[in-house]
């Protein structure tokens, strides 16, 4: 990069800035609203009348959670069977990864930003060793093998230089690692777009601001022409207390200076596919290099729950946020409140006491009282008194239709509110909080699919960073050819596998909190008996046996509690037939799988011996069985009920005409024909 191509840089980076600063205004007002001092910042301090309705802090931490509770299992699968050992691993591998890099408090600090200040935005890469470029890893690997190639021939050995860790040169971020997959948040204030272009994916180049102190800018060897640098700006200390010393040293700045910030911009051109990074108060870049010859694009994802169109003109890159078309309402709320508070307060009546003509006990008397008001004067014919016209009531009513307001502009329904007015049946309440959700939904679909985008991201990451070495370490059993294959020459193809061959997805709502946990543990059971009844044969028994105990959240007992192998079962009761035909009598355990042994057993029916084992194994299982040769449970008592929440609508049938007459003359109807 010569001097003219950094002074275009530095141009295009002050127009972007521009372009977000537009923003700022909104930006901080909407964060000031959420941390609760936007009122404090407004009407200049603390005000002890002042009620304050801190709605956009209760919207947003009601939302975050509604989009974004949990982390899903991300699923992988292949198009076609040559890559289904390739996908399998890759889906262990992933969800590993998930948990490890955090993601949940990295999508949660996403989703906030995308409320905001949206675009929210998630870097994902690859960290090489503090001071080498990712684009020459195949490179430095290839020259540092043939260096010890050579040392080897000539039998010199040097001593390995002692590695400095990442904080002693200058990366003080503890989830990057050195030769690691990241994934970080990174605030929106810290993202710059170009102008002129509304989508992401088609801007030529994206810019991110950072601020780096200088002691460690100066100790991280990834960076040049350091020399001279002045700082961007210094941090003021800024003392809460008036009677607060600043503290007795002076600053005497260089390398050993704290305060001193250098501000980082790293530019990624896709035009150029490069990578610089550059200063303002630098003539030289610090950084310049290649993208690797693999990487699909940029490495931030942005997230953006309501985009905006662009106008005839101008482009809007930057949607609105959630709480802006809200915001006239919320300020108006806090002041009808206000308003409320101190109009009760001064609904009292005021007493003015001419001073010396009362006792002092009455005084006291009278100003214990919350009832009125007493003031003390020297002179009582000085004041005039007059009536204060009372303020009719309907001006309250304001509260009520502001939380209708809030309530459509937020479509929280029933999570934040009562129920709307004008709802008088059920139908009508169900139809209007379908609404209110559907827009909670929507962003719960968003998540959703920011969250595959960026699963393809970080899986195209670790194939290729990641050699079978590692992944073995990783999923704890030695990684084949088909488990993890060899990466292939052209970057073209190694993207069509991850983003063609191989399709990412995560269950609906998965992200989303848990629904009513009752209704679907009904509905799980309900769903398991019809299958154990239509068609048995498809049912893997122990499976079954253990999603319905997680069902009930005894996972940790699980395997006490389920009787597992039943292969073994099987076998078992099979070399209990050839003993009992030979005329050895078995012992029936209580704790045998006993259906599995009741079929086996029933094979061999007919030996007096047999028959007695089935029966003592139908007691342990309930069974109603008759003693006798042949004997086996009635079909009906080992079938499952049609639906398992109300099994005995199952075993009463058809109800006969006789019945319903019946019982229409006992409610006192009448007699049957009559109420026909």
């Amino acid at each position: 990069m010569d001097f003219t191509e950094l002074k275009i840089w530095k141009g295009r980076i002050e127009r972007a800035y521009g372009l977000q600063q537009q923003q700022h205004s909104i930006w901080k007002d909407s964060i000031d609203l959420y941390n609760c001092v936007y009122f404090y910042r407004i009407y200049g301090g603390l005000d002890t009348e002042r009620v304050d309705v801190n709605f956009a802090n209760w919207y947003i931490d009601n939302l975050v959670p509604l989009v974004y509770f949990r982390d899903p299992f991300i699923f992988v699968r292949a198009e076609h069977n040559t890559w289904s050992a390739f996908s399998q691993t890759m889906e262990t591998v992933i969800n590993i990864y998930w948990r490890k890099l955090l993601m949940k408090q990295q999508f949660k600090r996403v989703i906030k930003s995308g409320l905001l200040m949206p675009p929210g935005w998630l870097k994902t890469g690859y960290t090489a060793k503090i001071g080498q470029d990712i684009a020459k890893l195949e490179e430095i690997e290839q020259k540092g093998l043939i260096k010890k190639i050579k040392e080897a021939i000539t039998g010199v050995f040097r001593k390995e230089k002692e590695e400095l860790t990442p904080e002693e040169q200058g990366v003080l971020n503890q989830y990057i690692e050195e030769e690691s997959i990241f994934a970080n948040w990174i605030p929106s204030w810290n993202m710059l777009m170009p102008e002129g272009y509304q989508l992401v994916e088609n801007m030529p180049y994206l810019i991110e601001i950072e601020d780096i102190p200088k002691i460690d800018f100066l100790a991280n060897p990834l960076y040049k022409n350091k020399e001279n640098i002045r700082p961007s700006r210094e941090i003021k200390l800024n003392s809460p207390s008036p009677n607060l010393n600043k503290p007795g040293y002076q600053n005497i700045g260089g390398a050993d200076s704290e305060t001193d910030i250098i501000r980082l911009y790293h530019i990624q051109d896709r035009r150029d596919r490069k990578n610089y990074t550059i200063s303002m108060q630098s003539q030289e870049p610090h950084f310049e290099g290649d993208w690797w010859s693999a990487k699909d694009g940029f490495d931030y994802e942005p997230l953006i729950f309501d985009e905006t169109l662009p106008t005839l003109d101008k482009s809007n890159p930057y949607p609105p946020n959630v709480i802006i078309p809200i915001l006239p309402q919320i300020i108006e709320q806090s002041q009808a409140r206000t308003q409320m508070v101190k109009w009760r307060k001064r609904a009292s009546a005021i007493i003015l006491a001419q001073r010396g003509l009362a006792t002092e006990e009455d005084m006291r008397q009278l100003e214990e009282t919350d009832v009125v008001q007493l003031i003390q004067v020297s002179n009582i014919a000085a004041f005039q008194m007059s009536q204060i016209s009372n303020m009719p009531s309907q001006i309250f009513d304001i509260d009520n239709i502001i939380k209708q307001d809030l309530q459509m502009g937020t479509n929280m329904g029933q999570l934040m509110f009562m129920a709307q007015q004008g709802q008088r049946t059920a139908a009508q309440a169900n139809i209007a909080q379908s609404g209110l959700q559907l827009k909670a939904s929507a962003r719960v679909d968003v998540v959703e699919d920011f969250t595959v985008r960026v699963a393809k991201k970080i899986a195209y990451l670790l194939w290729n960073f990641y050699d079978r070495e590692k992944i073995s370490e990783i999923i704890g059993e030695q990684a084949t050819v088909n488990m993890w294959p060899d990466l292939p020459d052209t970057p073209k193809e190694r993207q069509r596998m991850i983003y063609s061959e191989i399709q990412f997805k995560i269950d609906a709502g998965s992200t989303a909190p848990p629904k009513d946990e009752t209704v679907e543990r009904k509905q799980w059971l309900d769903a398991m008996s019809i299958i154990a009844t239509i068609a048995p044969e498809r049912l893997n028994k122990e499976e079954a046996v253990k999603s319905i105990v997680k069902t009930f959240k005894y996972i940790k007992d699980i395997n006490k509690i389920v009787i597992s192998n039943d292969e073994g079962e099987m076998q078992t009761a099979m070399q209990e037939n050839q003993l009992m035909t030979e005329g050895m009598l078995q012992a029936v355990s209580p704790n045998e799988n006993h259906q599995i042994h009741i079929q086996a057993h029933s094979q061999m029916a007919g030996n007096e011996i047999i028959d007695e084992h089935i029966l003592e194994h139908a007691k342990f299982m309930g069974l109603p069985m008759k003693s006798g040769v042949g004997s086996k449970p009635q079909k009906g008592d080992i079938r499952p009920p049609m639906k398992s929440s109300n099994p005995e609508i199952a075993r009463q049938g058809a109800t006969k005409e006789e019945d319903i007459y019946q019982s229409v003359g006992n409610l006192g109807v009448g007699s049957g024909t009559e109420a026909i």
